[in-house]
């Protein structure tokens, strides 16, 4: 049995026991002065706390998805290596190692296909969570990020499923071709060109009956364990098929996503050119409107005219005063004239007594 190489697994789960150690000791202790620093202004420019810590939880996922893709591509050429030497082998017997590696490197590769997949549902719904205290450039970016991973992923299902449905069709025309073999040796007696492409798998002899039978077991029994692959193959093929259907789905909706909020931006565009426009329509109109000049015209008549009133009034009011007062002076006057006079009438008759008194003296 052949030694797995085990070095890719060992770095990948390195990775992310020093992602995680690294994480919770964030949480837990006292950052640097770099990380205090980078933690206080991510809080300034996002807000909580929080919302911090789910970025650095996205930042870690989207690194070990990155990190997957990696080790996918790389297990995907080796697959791909040992599908061709599988199949350019020119013997009938089976190398059960060769086997076994192939079976434990399709293995690996469908179960971080579905690690893959799982982590990506998990950053769409730490998506949704960090959205809730997010502005909207971290939302976007996120949403560019998330579609570039579901692409990602889906292209290398893609060439996963071809890899495997070529390896299936080269393992039964393989198949089919030594059926026609035994076919030719069991039906009728070997020509010399059924012997010459039986020589192809080490068979220069011209097989006897009991080596023909022997011949027979043994290649039904390869038949066998070809059909064990073939079924492994088109189960791991099923389950890539819904990993495929599924990210399929996800590239959808965040491509529908992207579609409803271009469509929005679009949309309120177009409406405050809209009105933007009726603004411009209504100040043109309300600066040629007649109406209202005359309006204005007519205001500033009254009051001028309730000013020369208020002015015309107040003039009157005080000249009706001094005509008033006039009167009064006149009539006072005409009182004390009337006053004199009567005392000069009183006062002439003593005046001539007084007189008459003093002349015979």
């Amino acid at each position: 049995m052949g030694a797995r190489k085990l070095t890719d697994t060992f770095l990948f789960m390195r990775s992310n026991a020093v992602q995680n150690r690294t994480f919770s000791g964030n949480l837990q202790s006292r950052s640097s002065d770099k990380e205090k620093l980078l933690d206080e202004s991510a809080n300034i420019e996002l807000g909580t706390t929080q919302l911090n810590s789910g970025l650095h939880e996205w930042q870690n996922m989207v690194k070990s998805i990155n990190f997957q893709f990696t080790v996918i591509r790389q297990k995907m050429r080796e697959l791909v290596t040992l599908h061709d030497r599988h199949i350019m082998a020119a013997k009938l017997d089976d190398n059960l190692d060769e086997d076994q590696e192939i079976e434990l490197q399709t293995k690996e590769l469908t179960q971080l296909f579905t690690l893959c997949h799982r982590q990506l549902s998990q950053l769409t719904a730490l998506k949704r969570k960090i959205q809730m205290s997010s502005r909207a450039q971290p939302e976007r970016l996120m949403t560019n990020a998330l579609s570039c991973l579901a692409r990602t992923l889906q292209e290398l299902s893609l060439t996963f499923r071809k890899v495997q449905s070529q390896y299936l069709n080269e393992l039964k025309a393989r198949d089919e071709r030594i059926r026609g073999y035994l076919n030719v040796t069991l039906g009728s007696e070997l020509t010399a060109d059924d012997v010459a492409g039986l020589a192809e798998f080490d068979l220069l002899e011209p097989p006897t009956g009991d080596q023909t039978q022997l011949l027979l077991a043994e290649n039904t029994k390869a038949v066998e364990r070809r059909e064990q692959e073939i079924t492994q193959i088109v189960r791991s093929l099923h389950e890539l098929n819904e990993i495929f259907r599924d990210v399929a789905q996800l590239v959808v909706d965040q491509g529908t996503l992207v579609d409803r909020i271009d469509y929005n931006v679009e949309q309120t565009q177009v409406r405050v050119q809209e009105s933007l426009k009726q603004l411009t329509k209504a100040d043109s109109h309300q600066k040629r409107d007649k109406k209202l000049l005359v309006i204005f015209v007519l205001a500033c008549l009254v009051m001028i005219l309730g000013t020369i009133l208020t002015k015309a009034s107040a003039r009157h009011q005080v000249c009706f005063e001094t005509t008033e007062l006039s009167v009064r002076q006149d009539s006072i006057s005409s009182q004390d004239m009337h006053i004199t006079v009567e005392r000069r009438e009183h006062l002439r008759p003593k005046l001539l007594k007084e007189t008459m008194q003093k002349a015979p003296a």
